[in-house]
């Protein structure tokens, strides 16, 4: 998602890739975290939520250490943002 709305800043698509992402009754934005953002990706993903809120579901999957064990794991799987 956020590799694609860096490509749209360029090719002067952003309004219309930022829909894709807004429009759908749920949005799950899985993997985020795994690396730091970068560039306008911070931006971009606060657009994405802003624009959702109040408008669509979204999820996004927690994840969780190894080290922290099954239970702990499982408590947290899921947040959802209204």
């Amino acid at each position: 998602m956020l590799a694609q709305l860096r490509m749209a800043r360029a090719d002067q698509t952003y309004d219309r890739r930022l829909l894709r992402f807004t429009a759908p009754d749920l949005l799950i934005i899985d993997d985020l975290g795994l690396r730091p953002l970068q560039h306008d990706e911070p931006l971009d993903l606060y657009e994405v939520i802003r624009q959702r809120y109040e408008r669509g579901a979204l999820i996004h999957p927690a994840r969780r250490n190894s080290h922290e064990g099954p239970a702990r794991r499982s408590r947290g799987a899921v947040a959802a943002v209204h």
